[in-house]
């Protein structure tokens, strides 16, 4: 029963433990998504400028277009607008410029995005992962889960088992208990009995005749009789009080005489 008890208890506080770890995967899972999540804004807004300074490099590349087509319609008006020609070749090589910037700018752009898409399908694998992880402790969860079941039924039937046993020493001492009194009514009679029997033999002892000496007469030894009341039904036992000697372990008592009647000792 103990043991069963310990092992269920034991069983329980791995089942905790196994518990806490896999709300700690969930918690780590949850702030993957979240981290997922923001770096998927991250790349949107990314895209979106993206976009823009897509559309500025088509303006600035228009620009340039309408820039040359300016300067090809005024080739024939070059000699006379040298001053115009030289401002236009600036803004020119200003646009070019601006577009050199802005092609840089996008590459940036175009690096940036390679490295989200790299984190993003990192964090795909991490999370991918973690629902392996998730899902392996979900299996061993469950394990432990029938394990617990199969204890907790192992245990019921075990304590069937104790109940039956407790119902069979009870009956077993209230057996016992019926045997100890009728026992000890047995004891109670048989020192009834030896008392009897110890009466019994005083009196035959009183009543038979006094033995002849070989000169035909009585014997020397005298009736006892009680010094208090004067009866002569006496009895002789030993005095536990009074050791007079040891036989080995076994120690010799002194004699002690008790009348019957009145129950004087001497």
């Amino acid at each position: 029963m103990n043991d069963l008890e310990k092992q269920l208890a034991t069983t329980k506080t791995q089942l905790d433990k196994k518990i806490k770890e896999l709300n700690e995967t969930n918690d780590k899972l949850s702030s993957t998504e979240q981290s997922l999540n923001e770096t998927k804004e991250k790349l949107s807004s990314t895209e979106s400028n993206l976009s823009t300074l897509k559309g500025e490099k088509e303006t600035v590349d228009g620009k340039i277009i309408e820039l040359e087509s300016n300067l090809q319609s005024t080739k024939s008006e070059l000699e006379k607008a040298n001053e115009r020609s030289s401002d236009l070749e600036n803004e020119l090589s200003d646009a070019k410029t601006k577009n050199t910037e802005l092609e840089g700018k996008f590459n940036n752009v175009s690096g940036t995005v390679s490295d989200l898409e790299n984190k993003i399908s990192q964090k795909d694998k991490e999370i991918e992962k973690l629902k392996t992880e998730l899902q392996g402790k979900g299996e061993e969860l469950e394990a432990k889960t029938n394990k617990i079941k199969d204890l907790e039924t192992e245990i019921a039937s075990n304590h069937d088992k104790i109940n039956e046993l407790t119902n069979a020493l009870k009956k077993k001492e209230s057996q016992f208990t019926a045997i100890t009194s009728s026992l000890s009514e047995k004891e109670e009679a048989i020192a009834k009995a030896s008392e009897r029997l110890e009466e019994v033999e005083s009196e035959l002892s009183e009543l038979k005749p006094p033995e002849i000496s070989a000169a035909g007469g009585f014997s020397s030894e005298e009736r006892i009789i009680c010094p208090m009341c004067g009866g002569v039904k006496i009895k002789e036992v030993e005095d536990k009080s009074k050791v007079l000697s040891y036989v080995g372990h076994i120690p010799l008592y002194a004699k002690k005489r008790i009348c019957k009647s009145c129950g004087y000792e001497f």
